[in-house]
């Protein structure tokens, strides 16, 4: 899994609608200096199209000191950097956007302002924010391969907690050019834009909006954290177990429903058992297409491979597995994530192949017992 595989699984969760977005602008001062009235009913609505209407109004406009008015509005009233000076917006004027990009991370929440105006479709702000949800994503969703984006200064506290837990944590992470981050930042937008059938403006804005609630994620998943609960468990670890949500009544299958065994809930009395669902923890909605395993793929009856969501999954099951020190799994016999000795063939026909799932795989490869419900 890469970081854009990790942000296709995170947005997935949230494309449905746009209420996460809920930062105001300054519609009266816009209207009086630009004549423009915004007419959309979210604060979603209005950013896009406040973008689009200072767009047209810089690609309409020849007077330069109008032009650097449009900019400098963008960026200190509606972007609120307050200090930036007529110098610096007649710089942002004067260079190319590739010389723009080149300038690197001086001034990147600044000048990366000034290419949305040039171009709202190709160009995405890139700011302390944005900089942190990249940063903290590729450490929740466990990538090997991580790539350390620019950790910008913020006068949000805990955007300095998060940013300086990146710094302790990022020793060993490749560090991206100082020159060619922002060039490599949007082709991970355009792709994850592309796959959930959106703009990259709209990756761009949901990675601001939820950086602070990425970062919790990110601060609870660390052990320390976890301290407490896993002493007072400690002495019981031998009797919990992590079990497949569905076997325990939850309703979480891809159809919508659940396969309470009674097996599993007689023992549920007598132990803890832990419920996870692979499947949703990688992102995935609740009901969904059915999947099949096919050379080592999950791949949806629709023909969609969305491998990285149940990898993902499985990546979090084996962290709580971890985290409690669990040594014992029971898991949906069959299922492409938590079968163990048998899967479906892959051909939707109700075939069953010797194989494990995803999630079980992953378990058994790290030392964890995994039985299933036709086990107990």
């Amino acid at each position: 899994m890469n970081l854009t595989d990790a942000l296709n699984c995170y947005c997935s969760k949230y494309l449905d609608n746009r209420n996460w977005y809920q930062w105001k602008i300054q519609e009266d001062y816009f209207h009086a200096n630009f004549g423009i009235t915004l007419e959309g009913e979210t604060c979603f609505d209005k950013t896009v199209e406040l973008k689009k209407k200072l767009h047209e109004l810089w690609e309409s406009e020849s007077d330069s000191d109008k032009r650097k008015r449009i900019i400098k509005a963008y960026i200190s009233v509606w972007g609120g950097i307050k200090r930036i000076s007529n110098d610096t917006i007649d710089e942002y004027m004067a260079l190319a956007p590739k010389s723009l990009i080149r300038l690197g991370k001086k001034g990147v929440a600044s000048w990366s302002k000034a290419l949305v105006i040039h171009n709202p479709q190709q160009y995405a702000i890139f700011d302390a924010r944005v900089s942190l949800s990249l940063n903290c994503l590729q450490e929740l969703y466990s990538i090997e391969d991580k790539q350390l984006f620019p950790i910008l200064s913020s006068r949000n506290n805990k955007v300095l907690e998060g940013n300086k837990r990146i710094s302790d944590i990022s020793g060993n992470w490749e560090k991206l050019d100082n020159s060619e981050f922002y060039n490599h930042y949007l082709l991970i937008l355009k792709s994850v834009a592309d796959h959930n059938h959106t703009d990259i403006a709209t990756i761009e804005m949901l990675l601001f909006a939820k950086a602070e609630a990425i970062w919790k994620c990110l601060k609870i998943k660390g052990k320390d954290n976890y301290n407490l609960q896993a002493e007072q468990f400690h002495s019981n670890n031998h009797r919990m177990k992590l079990c497949s949500s569905c076997l325990l009544g939850l309703v979480c299958r891809y159809n919508g429903e659940s396969v309470p065994h009674e097996k599993v809930l007689r023992l549920a009395e007598e132990e803890v058992l832990i419920p996870v669902c692979p499947e949703q923890m990688g992102g995935l909605p609740t009901p969904r297409p059915a999947v099949e395993l096919k050379n080592g793929r999950a791949i949806t009856s629709d023909g969609e491979d969305i491998t990285a969501n149940f990898e993902a999954g499985a990546r979090q099951v084996l962290e709580i597995a971890r985290l409690y020190g669990i040594a014992t799994v029971i898991l949906k016999q069959r299922s492409p994530s938590c079968g163990c000795g048998q899967v479906y063939d892959g051909n939707f026909s109700g075939s069953v192949v010797p194989g494990n799932g995803i999630t079980a795989q992953l378990l058994l490869d790290n030392g964890i017992k995994v039985l299933t419900e036709e086990d107990l």
